[in-house]
């Protein structure tokens, strides 16, 4: 999600009223999918899908989806750990999809090859 912001300069300062209406409209018309990920925003998008979202809206009126970021998985543990904290910043028990987020080209490159000489 690329959400509009009170200060061009302040990836965390979204304006929520611009959101919600987004939001709002959004459902209004039909639509359902949201997307979110755990580092848009400077890491506080999925706090913004939660307020603008979850708090305001009923859980059948909405798909949400958010993606792993691999690039942060560091160590055994990591993955649960950033995706329990996923799920308590979007204020949801479950997400409809989770897809990865991957890091660089270069990373992407390497790991399309791996996984295609292993087939």
């Amino acid at each position: 999600m690329r959400l509009p912001l009170a200060d061009a300069a302040d990836q965390r300062a979204v304006d929520m009223a611009a959101v919600e209406r987004m939001f709002d409209r959004f459902i209004e018309r039909g639509f359902t999918y949201f997307d979110t990920a755990y580092m848009y925003h400077d890491f506080h998008s999925e706090e913004v899908a939660r307020e603008a979202l979850v708090r305001r809206h009923r859980r059948d009126e909405y798909t949400l989806a958010s993606k792993l970021p691999t690039m942060f998985l560091k160590e055994e543990g990591d993955q649960e750990r950033i995706f329990d904290e996923q799920l308590a910043k979007c204020g949801v028990d479950f997400f409809c999809c989770t897809t990865s987020a991957w890091a660089t080209t270069a990373r992407w490159s390497a790991s399309t090859v791996s996984a295609s000489s292993r087939a």
